[in-house]
């Protein structure tokens, strides 16, 4: 399996909940409280950006169907069991995230970008996925070097550098062989 995915018209949700999205804010100066949900996420050198869970955002319906096809395809496609909570993310400018690894979520994180991005006015928002290559860290490393041969004990790295906002988790917890976790993306696309 290739390391990194892109799956274009990948929920039919998708519409629908940019939909709820664009409703919230289609009248800048309403007190509406479900306007008033995001969180200023900065933690310094790693994310500066506009959070909420993705969960309570969205009718409940509605979020269930994606998040049912979402875990349906990840089980399928991927191996995976389950996803972790996923949140909904803003970038407005001066907004970022930083290469960082989602290492307790899985062998696998996605992004589902709500973005128009036929006819956008502003620059950004693309997910940066890290080349297989540039994470091979270690690849003259010998764990032997590492604890006594006649020890039975191993220990497997995580490592990961992605720009995501939520992951799959893995079926075990702890994987049998050392493994690369790096990036599936999933992308939406939203005609005009």
């Amino acid at each position: 399996m290739r390391s990194a995915l892109i799956v274009d018209n990948f929920a039919p949700e998708a519409k629908p909940l940019r939909a709820v999205f664009d409703e919230r804010f289609r009248k800048p100066r309403s007190t509406r409280g479900d306007r008033f949900v995001w969180d200023w996420w900065h933690v310094p050198g790693q994310y500066t950006h506009l959070r909420t869970p993705a969960w309570t955002y969205f009718p409940r319906a509605l979020y269930q169907a994606f998040h049912r096809g979402l875990v349906a395809w990840g089980r399928e496609v991927l191996g995976c069991h389950d996803i972790s909570p996923p949140w909904l993310s803003c970038y407005v400018d001066g907004c970022r995230q930083e290469l960082h690894g989602d290492l307790p979520h899985g062998p696998w994180a996605f992004v589902m970008s709500l973005t128009r991005w036929r006819g956008r006015r502003f620059s950004g928002g693309e997910t940066v996925l890290v080349r297989d290559e540039v994470l091979d860290f270690w690849h003259d490393f010998a764990s032997v070097r590492a604890v006594p041969r006649c020890s039975k004990t191993s220990f497997f790295a995580r490592r990961s550098f992605t720009s995501t906002t939520s992951a799959f988790r893995s079926v075990s917890s702890m994987p049998a062989v050392p493994v690369r976790t790096v990036t599936s993306s999933a992308r939406a696309q939203f005609p005009n």
